[in-house]
């Protein structure tokens, strides 16, 4: 049963550590809906290492915010894109933070956003140059940071306009830290089942331990004949054998003056017409063995029990 616990547990841990991974390392699309305060959310985790482009797509009317940043939170130092801040919707800039002056605009003779269908765009940041272009074209912006910022997080913003972005193909850094799904997993439905586990094993233990105990009492006598005679540690006396002997043994041991004993413990003659029982041989080798003793007394003791199995009675000569 204990086996069977550590195999669960195991396999929940794999479970846990897969589920982590999965989460943590995400290279599926995901759509993020803005408000209408203009402020920016951070709603991905932390970017990879190796991450210094991506695509997205936006539907908005106007003004849709890009900020990329060392931290998930509006700091002085972040790179902020803008797209289509301008009622005609063709213009670009980039700025150093949110409230900064712009490093870089350009005007483009087509409208960069539309409230009814999705544009897709993509931007690159690698090594401090920031680049933006539409899907499969080529830029149409730049600017480059002799001061290049880590980029960690990406913010999103629509100005007081409700908008809808769809990232894809992004990878996050791995975390250490089971996520809040996991934990709830393992709360609900691994804790609850091994807890169950160790209590049906500690059931079987103390069952096992109940009829050891009760087993140990069937022994007592054999116990208090080794702890007398010293077993096999005293070489001088000799271990009787627990099991009773046979009648052939007896008739054997006894051999010509073997006598039978009746109800009364009157001794008979030999030459009675029918051969001695079995307690008659047995009563015979206990005169022999000297029964006043203690130590042959637990060794009847014990012979009396196996007859008892055996559904034989002796309490006539014991």
């Amino acid at each position: 049963m204990l086996v069977i616990a550590v195999q669960y547990w195991l396999i929940n841990i794999i479970f846990i550590v897969l589920f982590s991974f999965s989460h943590c390392s995400e290279t599926n699309c995901q759509q993020y809906r803005t408000g209408t305060l203009g402020k920016y959310k951070y709603p991905m985790k932390q970017l990879a290492a190796e991450v210094t482009s991506f695509n997205f797509r936006v539907q908005v009317m106007k003004y849709a915010y890009i900020m990329l940043s060392p931290v998930a939170r509006d700091s002085n130092s972040q790179y902020e894109i803008a797209i289509g801040n301008s009622e005609k919707v063709n213009t670009a800039a980039i700025r150093r933070c949110q409230d900064c002056k712009d490093r870089e605009s350009v005007t483009t003779p087509y409208k960069l956003l539309d409230f009814n269908e999705f544009k897709q765009f993509w931007i690159s940041f690698k090594y401090g140059k920031i680049e933006i272009g539409r899907y499969n074209e080529t830029t149409f912006m730049s600017w480059t940071d002799q001061y290049p910022l880590d980029i960690q997080y990406i913010g999103i913003a629509t100005g007081r306009l409700e908008g809808d972005f769809i990232f894809c193909d992004l990878k996050f850094e791995t975390s250490s830290q089971v996520p809040v799904e996991g934990v709830f997993v393992l709360c609900i439905f691994i804790l609850p089942v091994t807890a169950l586990l160790i209590r049906s094993y500690l059931k079987k233990l103390k069952r096992k331990i109940k009829d050891s105990m009760s087993a140990g009492d069937d022994s007592d006598s054999f116990d208090n004949f080794y702890n007398t005679t010293g077993g096999i540690d005293n070489p001088s006396i000799q271990t009787p054998d627990p099991d009773p002997p046979s009648y052939d043994k007896c008739m054997e041991k006894n051999g010509e003056r073997l006598r039978s004993v009746d109800e009364e413990g009157q001794s008979s003659s030999r030459d009675s017409e029918s051969p001695p029982s079995y307690e008659t041989a047995m009563a015979n080798c206990l005169y022999d063995m000297n029964c006043d003793t203690e130590s042959n007394k637990s060794v009847i003791g014990m012979w009396y029990r196996h007859s008892m199995n055996d559904n034989e009675d002796l309490e006539t000569f014991v």
